[in-house]
């Protein structure tokens, strides 16, 4: 199994541009549009080089924030150019239908850049890749090769010295006398022997579902990056360390309504251009699990092959240059601290401690302090900062203190740069902790819509004005949209069938029976909470809102009442899709005083035409605690006594009434009934200690 990350912008971080630990130096704009870029350092300089439609620009980006045009160089008039630097020289293909081959320019004086010479062996070529010993392959050449190899031993007047033909190659990588191919047409990768250029041979090929545009690999040639240039093309990074068991590990989508376009590997970074989406960093450490940690959306316009084109992040100063179709070239500042931390689930009472885990990216910044707080709430306001250690380069972990069951243990990651900015995971920080529980709660309300009865006392309220795609009971009915769930396939319980969804029609079009142009909202049963202070609401859901037109526009909402719906307060409102099902805990005893009159509202919107929305719900719970819950501890004394013997005692022979607390620690066997049992299991555990 491998995962696929999927990732969607954030409307907290739209400022001009959304972004995401990237910043915006300069932008300089053309009067043309612009296809691919390449850059380069020489005599003290940095110098981006842009294609525009009738011409090939070199800008002067050495102060990034003033940056400048120097030249342009004439050529046929096509939207595509693709440009490469070797030792003093550009070499420039194109598409155009007049005035193409390769032109091979002099920038020995780069104020001055000459057109020394032309490769007329073909006329348009899509693509030209050189490495590092200094070969150059011309690619997309509708001609006699598929990939054409120049020797640039004199970088003037190069020879050709070999060629592959198999079938129309898109892009390729070049690495240790290999060579990574994409054949769009087909979807097919090839990975080639040319150590002797003359004679190639197929080291190993496969062919995958999609459009295989371009690809990058690993330095270490474990690893396989490739692109897919259609829609809800993205990336997938393939194991290709067996050439016999080459495996499809990981991948990573920005948008589903857009296309990625081409990628590049430096260290463990992907740097992606992603059209509409712009600029994309996805961090490679644990290729089976890629993660997103920076971006910038040099767009603004919606299409599937509009936006970033090309970006370059090999420059020295280690700014990175992107070409935008339609808006210019960016100038982006990489820098910043990346978090990743899996959030930590229900732990058991046994346990002798809790190990929080964590890796620190670092984008051109310096960790100079990273803590974990933690604090058992409802018990300790007081926050306690644990020692950190380290299992690598900055993977560290701590390891939270045993605590008693049906703890509520809040904690937090803090991490410092050298500037003193403080970054924190997700967000969460002292006053929006993250928690897990310790142990077991006890269950105040337990709702998984299987029984009918209980689940018909759940109603639409009046309210709803949407047009299709109601609230409704019942066995999901799933759908998809090229290949990616919109509604699920099944409920969130454990053998389980029914959960509460917004439309079920029995259909393969997503479309019939979405949520449609207005809001479908979903009331519950009242419940009285009067005598717990301290309460948790959990439960699941699924929301989708990417997958249609105007993505992520539309949003998922929950409200809880303590008037039975005269005023409403806010638990979780997001735009953010799931596109699976999640679970999410949320202590309600902090946002509302407990009443006999709380009711619960689930609210999905959907005010954008033709916008694709679908959400359900599952699997309730209200959870109860503050009080110790020690089995066996039913005076809360601490003690597992003869005490608590004759308390439970009286209760089975109903001389005493037990709150929910001293229930639950009173089932000592942990068989949900309290009986004699118990008594001789605590009997047990006194002799034996």
């Amino acid at each position: 199994m491998f995962k696929i990350t999927i990732q969607f912008l954030f409307l907290s971080f739209l400022l001009s541009n959304e972004s995401l630990n990237m910043n915006l130096i300069s932008n300089l704009t053309f009067d043309e549009e612009l296809s691919d870029i390449t850059g380069f350092s020489q005599d003290g300089r940095e110098i981006a080089v842009v294609g525009l439609e009738t011409s090939t620009v070199l800008v002067d980006v050495t102060n990034p924030f003033l940056p400048y045009e120097i030249a342009r160089i004439s050529g046929g008039t096509s939207s595509w150019r693709d440009i490469k630097y070797w030792n003093r020289h550009l070499y420039i293909g194109t598409e155009a239908i007049l005035d193409n081959g390769i032109q091979i320019i002099s920038v020995d004086n780069i104020d001055n850049p000459m057109l020394v010479n032309v490769i007329n062996d073909f006329g348009t070529s899509h693509n030209l890749w050189i490495d590092s010993d200094g070969f150059l392959y011309v690619l997309g050449v509708l001609q006699d090769c598929d990939i054409w190899i120049y020797t640039l031993q004199n970088p003037e007047s190069p020879e050709q010295v070999g060629c592959w033909q198999g079938e129309y190659i898109h892009d390729i990588d070049v690495i240790n006398d290999k060579v990574y191919a994409a054949a769009i047409n087909s979807s097919t990768i090839y990975i080639l022997d040319i150590t002797e250029k003359n004679n190639i041979e197929i080291l190993a090929n496969w062919t995958y579902p999609g459009e295989a545009h371009d690809c990058s690999i690993t330095s270490d040639e474990r690893f396989l990056i490739t692109a897919d240039e259609m829609l809800s093309g993205h990336l997938k990074i393939w194991n290709i360390e067996d050439y016999d068991n080459i495996e499809l590990i990981g991948e990573y989508a920005a948008n589903l309504n857009h296309s990625v376009h081409n990628v590049y590997v430096k260290n463990n970074l992907v740097f992606s251009s992603y059209y509409a989406d712009g600029t994309r960093v996805i961090d490679i450490t644990n290729p089976s699990e890629p993660v997103e940690v920076a971006f910038y959306d040099t767009s603004n316009i919606e299409g599937l092959y509009v936006g970033n084109w090309g970006v370059y992040p090999f420059l020295p100063s280690n700014y990175i240059i992107s070409s935008d179709i339609e808006s210019g070239l960016f100038i982006l500042d990489l820098n910043g601290i990346v978090i990743n931390h899996s959030e930590i689930n229900a732990q058991s009472y046994l346990d002798e401690f809790y190990q929080v885990e964590f890796d620190l990216i670092e984008l051109n910044s310096d960790v100079s302090d990273a803590k974990v707080y933690f604090r058992n709430f409802a018990i300790d306001n007081q926050w306690i900062n644990l020692n950190l250690n380290s299992n690598n380069n900055n993977s560290y972990y701590v390891n939270i203190p045993k605590q008693n069951n049906g703890s509520i243990i809040q904690y937090y990651i803090e991490v410092t740069d050298q500037n003193g900015l403080k970054y924190y995971f997700n967000q969460y920080d002292s006053d929006n902790p993250m928690f897990f529980i310790v142990g077991q709660l006890p269950t105040i309300v337990s709702e998984n819509f299987e029984d009918y009865t209980s689940s018909s006392n759940w109603n639409l309220s009046a309210n709803s004005n949407a047009l299709n795609g109601n609230w409704e009971r019942g066995i999901p009915n799933g759908t998809q949209l090229n290949n990616f769930p919109v509604q699920p396939y099944e409920d969130y319980t454990e053998n389980g069938y029914y959960c509460f969804i917004t439309g079920n029609l029995i259909t393969d079009d997503p479309y019939l029976d979405d949520v449609e142009s207005g809001s479908t909202i979903l009331i519950s049963p009242s419940y009285n909470f009067v005598e717990y202070d301290n309460l948790i609401f959990s439960f699941a859901y699924w929301f989708s809102n990417s997958l249609g037109v105007n993505p992520q526009e539309d949003f998922f909402s929950v409200d809880i009442s303590n008037d039975l719906g005269e005023n409403w307060i806010n638990l979780k409102n997001t735009d953010v899709p799931t596109n699976n099902w999640e679970e999410t805990k949320i202590v309600i005893s902090d946002q509302i005083n407990m009443t006999d009159e709380i009711i619960f509202r689930f609210t999905v919107s959907d005010h954008n035409d033709s916008s694709l929305v679908e959400a359900a719900i599952d699997d309730l719970e209200i959870l109860a605690f503050g009080y110790p819950c020690d089995f066996g501890d039913v005076n809360f004394d601490n003690n597992i006594d003869i005490i608590d013997i004759v308390f439970i005692l009286g209760y089975i022979q109903s001389n005493f009434l037990f709150n929910l607390f001293q229930q639950q620690n009173a089932d000592f066997n942990q068989d949900n009934i309290v009986n004699v049992l118990d008594i001789v299991t605590i009997v047990e555990f006194i002799l034996a200690e």
